[in-house]
């Protein structure tokens, strides 16, 4: 059932006759919220999400380390019951994953949004399955959206008092995400890049955002991660004993792909043809993908949900070349290899089963005796 939902989800914006697709966005995101909100033990870390709720709501002697805003926020749910938790909290996401799409993409390339995000796994099945880091990613996109305008915030810090609050909800939204999962840590780079974004059209050009792009990508076959791996494990070393484990999931992985590293080098050169078109937001969702790509390489099994900070932005990013280059041949090269590498990791996916295998049997919380 799960297959004919994400069909629909993708389909829905085609078959949308209206000028602006209203109908078909909303149908695409109610059915992903719906997958979302009210599956039923579909997600590999069911158990551990009733643990933590019964934990942060005194009904089991047990405790689990959680971050406290995330304990107090199941605390805050506990009249909904944890289905009602559950529902909430996948509102909220992809309430503000809308507002993004709506706000950021044009209407006629909202197929391609879903094509990219329902389809491959690593972004909208890993959403789900991830609630509390779900909640994290959200936050920070939602502060890139507050941090970064059209008029930078360092321009009107001065004299413009919606800027000031705007970056003070960025920060607030970092703030938030890191005490829900200390995970968004990693999500702090994306701090400096509107700063960067900022140097747009005064010192950066295409060519040397090309440059800089393709030798971080190249970089990429020469690095070692023993010495990331090494910094790493000593920062965790003297904080938090409950990440320790992570960093034996550090190594290089088998994805150097031939067909994935094309992809990524048609993105950079998307960038570089259409740098002078992207908005400073555009521009900052470029980067973070940029930043994705270079660290996919190291981060394996649990730890590359990291990723999810920088590599949701994928269908954002594709949408933007396309909808931008003035180039036909460099749109439609774009188009095809981004629907055929969806369709290849849907497949294989659907293939193999491995990470989202309970997903096979899809049930919801309607067809459960007791609402929990």
């Amino acid at each position: 059932m799960v297959y004919f939902l994400l069909l629909v989800a993708v389909l829905a914006p085609v078959f949308d006759r209206t000028k602006n697709k209203d109908i078909g966005l909303l149908i695409s995101f109610f059915v992903l919220f719906f997958i979302a909100a009210f599956e039923y033990m579909c997600i590999n870390d069911w158990e551990v999400y009733v643990q933590r709720w019964r934990a942060a709501n005194g009904t089991m002697r047990d405790t689990l380390d959680t971050e406290y805003l995330y304990a107090l926020l199941m605390r805050i749910c506990r009249p909904i019951g944890f289905f009602g938790f559950m529902a909430v909290t996948a509102l909220f996401n992809f309430g503000v994953y809308y507002y993004l799409v709506r706000k950021y993409i044009q209407p006629k390339l909202y197929w391609l949004f879903f094509v990219v995000f329902a389809l491959i796994p690593k972004h909208y099945l890993l959403l789900v399955d991830t609630n509390r880091q779900t909640l994290t990613v959200t936050l920070i996109m939602l502060a890139v959206d507050c941090f970064v305008s059209d008029r930078h915030v360092l321009d009107r810090l001065g004299g413009d008092l919606k800027y000031v609050v705007r970056y003070a909800v960025a920060l607030l939204c970092f703030y938030l995400a890191i005490n829900i999962h200390t995970a968004a840590i990693a999500a702090l780079p994306i701090l400096a890049l509107p700063f960067i974004a900022h140097l747009k059209k005064r010192v950066l050009n295409p060519y040397v955002i090309l440059g800089i792009l393709m030798a971080l990508f190249v970089s990429r076959f020469f690095l070692s991660v023993d010495v990331l791996r090494d910094y790493i494990s000593t920062f965790l070393a003297e904080s938090d004993s409950r990440f320790r484990h992570y960093t034996y999931q550090l190594e290089e992985k088998d994805s150097f792909t031939f067909y994935l590293q094309s992809l990524y080098v048609v993105f950079f050169i998307g960038i570089t043809l259409t740098y002078k078109k992207l908005s400073r937001y555009e521009f900052v969702v470029a980067l973070c993908f940029a930043i994705g790509v270079f660290i996919e390489p190291f981060l394996t099994m649990d730890v590359g949900r990291l990723l999810m900070y920088y590599s949701l932005y994928m269908p954002f990013l594709a949408c933007y070349l396309v909808g931008k280059s003035p180039f036909l041949w460099y749109r439609h090269l774009l188009i095809v290899m981004v629907v055929l590498y969806s369709l290849v990791n849907f497949q294989r996916y659907h293939m193999q089963r491995e990470y989202h295998k309970y997903f096979d049997n899809f049930q919801t919380v309607f067809e459960q005796e007791v609402w929990e």
